[in-house]
C-alpha cells in the first residue's frame, strides 16, 4: 500500500526542487554569460550591463573569426583527431581489456601489473622525443595517434565492465560453437555499450583539449589543433596591441580581443554541446560498471 504523502514530505520536495533549480542556474549561468557576451559590445560588458541578455547586439567577433583561415583549419584538424583518435583508442583498448578480463589467460596478473606500472611511470619527455624522432614520426599525425591509442585507465574501466558480465553467457556461446572473437563482437561489446560510450567521451574530451603534445611534436601548421591555433591568434592580437600607437587604435584592438575571446570559447565548446546529450544517458551507468560494491 502506498504511503500517503504528508505536508512534511511535500515541503521537503519543494525545498529540494528549489535547491536544484538554484544549482542549475549557478552551473548554467557562466555558459549563458559567455554566449551573450560573444554578441555584446565589450564596453557594455566592462560596465557590467550584460547580465541576462546581450547589450548592443553585434556579430563582429564571429565575422573577424571568419577571416582567420588557420582557425578553421585547426578546427577541422581537432575534429579529425577527436573522432579518429577516439575510434582508434577503442579499437586498441576494448580487445586488450577483454583479453585481460579472461581468467584463463596465461600471465594475466603479470600483464595487468605491467599495464598499471606503465600508467604511473614513463620513459620521460626527452627519451620519448628521441624515440619518436628515430622512428620518423615527428611532425606527422602518427606521433599523436599511435602512442595514445591505448589508455590504461580506459582499459581498466572496460576490463571491469567485461568482468562484470555473467560467465554463463560465455559458456552458452561456447556450447553453440562460438569463439572468443564472436563472443566479443556480438555479445561483450553490445552489452557494454554504456562503457564504450563513456570511454569515447573521455577520449574525445582529451583529444579536443590536447595542447602540449602538438607544441612538442608538431611544427607543420597544417596539422596543428584548434587549441594551438587559438594560442597563436591570441599572441598575434597581443603583439598588434602592443605595437599600436594611437589611442583609438588601441581601444579598437582591445575591443576585438574581448569579442574574439568570448566567440572562440563558444566555438570551441560547440562540439561537446552537440555530442554530450547523445552520450549523457550512458554516462552514470558506464562509469559505475565494475565499481567496488559493499
Amino acid at each position: 500500500m502506498r504511503r500517503r504523502r504528508t505536508v512534511s514530505d511535500k515541503f521537503t520536495d519543494a525545498v529540494l526542487i528549489v535547491l536544484l533549480i538554484l544549482l542549475s542556474a549557478v552551473f548554467l549561468y557562466p555558459i549563458w554569460f559567455v554566449v551573450i557576451a560573444s554578441i555584446s559590445d565589450p564596453a557594455a560588458i566592462a560596465e557590467g550591463k550584460v547580465l541576462l541578455l546581450p547589450k548592443s547586439l553585434t556579430f563582429d567577433g564571429y565575422e573577424m573569426l571568419l577571416e582567420y583561415g588557420s582557425l578553421w583549419r585547426g578546427y577541422a584538424n581537432s575534429l579529425f583527431y577527436l573522432f579518429f583518435g577516439s575510434f582508434l583508442s577503442l579499437v586498441f583498448t576494448l580487445p586488450t581489456a577483454y583479453a585481460l578480463s579472461r581468467k584463463e589467460l596465461k600471465g594475466r596478473k603479470f600483464l595487468n601489473t605491467l599495464f598499471i606500472i606503465s600508467m604511473y611511470f614513463s620513459g620521460g619527455l626527452i627519451p620519448t622525443y628521441l624515440l619518436h624522432s628515430t622512428i620518423g614520426w615527428i611532425n606527422t599525425i602518427w606521433v599523436l595517434l599511435i602512442p595514445a591509442a591505448l589508455n590504461v585507465y580506459h582499459m581498466i574501466l572496460a576490463r571491469s565492465a567485461f568482468e562484470a558480465m555473467p560467465e554463463s553467457l560465455y559458456e552458452s556461446v561456447c556450447l553453440d560453437g562460438g569463439t572468443h572473437f564472436r563472443y566479443f563482437i556480438q555479445f561483450a561489446v553490445p552489452l557494454c555499450k554504456a562503457t564504450v560510450a563513456v570511454l569515447f567521451l573521455f577520449s574525445a574530451l582529451t583529444w579536443w583539449n590536447e595542447y602540449i603534445r602538438f607544441v612538442i611534436y608538431i611544427q607543420n601548421p597544417d596539422l596543428q589543433s584548434l587549441q594551438v591555433i587559438i594560442r597563436q591568434i591570441t599572441n598575434e592580437l597581443t603583439a598588434s596591441l602592443s605595437e599600436t600607437a594611437s589611442a583609438g587604435a588601441t581601444i579598437e584592438a582591445q575591443r576585438q580581443m574581448e569579442l574574439m575571446k568570448y566567440c572562440v570559447v563558444v566555438i570551441a565548446a560547440l562540439p561537446f554541446v552537440i555530442l554530450y546529450p547523445f552520450i549523457q544517458k550512458y554516462f552514470n551507468k558506464g562509469v559505475m560498471i565494475g565499481a567496488v560494491k559493499g
